[in-house]
């Protein structure tokens, strides 16, 4: 039987849907808006995907998210201050890509944990 919660389960699909949601929601935003400070969300629901082998998870939802961001500027409608939404771009892909990698760090630093305190256990038997 699987031993994977339904919380972990669904996580790609609660993802992948706020997502959808986020980038419609800034669509209608005005640009001076932070509405791209809302991808951290599904960002830091990437770490219940992570807990398998796929421990890359932040740094592709990252690049999509990234992307999604960008374009979303250029289809808001002209004569808006662009410069100010660009600042703001700028912020939340600084933002974004920083939670991404300290996810990516600490998934890291976990696994080494259990692996050290497994091969400690692991000699205490031998011994």
């Amino acid at each position: 039987m699987n031993a994977i919660p339904f919380a972990m389960q669904a996580a790609p699909w609660s993802i992948l849907l706020l997502t959808i949601g986020i980038f419609i929601f800034d669509s209608f935003t005005p640009v001076g808006v932070a509405g791209s400070m809302l991808y951290i969300i599904p960002l830091l629901m990437t770490y219940f995907t992570s807990v398998t082998q796929r421990g890359r998870d932040p740094l592709y939802f990252c690049l999509i998210a990234t992307v999604l961001l960008w374009v979303n500027l250029f289809l808001k409608p002209e004569g808006l201050p662009i410069p100010y939404g660009a600042f703001n771009r700028v912020l939340g892909t600084l933002v974004m890509w920083t939670v991404a990698v300290a996810l990516i760090q600490y998934k890291r630093m976990q696994r080494e944990i259990a692996e050290t305190a497994a091969a400690k256990e692991q000699r205490a038997n031998e011994l």
